[in-house]
């Protein structure tokens, strides 16, 4: 369980994702139970551990297309010597 903590309170969740623009807080089936979507500066959030160690914030899994893409990218580059 990690701690998000923002505005001086405390969000909790299994999961705590960080894109660029948004946190996004998921409970251990993978349904969102917390959002901040539009965010432009996130140096009022920060991420703990529940027993109060630091953390990072996770990062969101790749979907197949992504992973396809990659690969097809790292075919082509070597593929052409590069």
């Amino acid at each position: 369980m990690k701690v998000l903590n923002f505005n001086n309170q405390e969000f909790k969740a299994d999961t705590i994702i960080k894109t660029d623009t948004d946190t996004i807080g998921y409970d251990s089936s993978g349904n969102e139970i917390f959002s901040f979507k539009g965010i432009s500066d996130f140096s009022g959030f920060t991420v703990k551990n529940e027993d109060g160690t630091n953390t990072n914030f996770d990062t969101m899994a790749k979907t197949e297309l992504e992973l396809l893409k990659e690969t097809v990218d790292a075919l082509v580059l070597a593929n052409l010597g590069v």
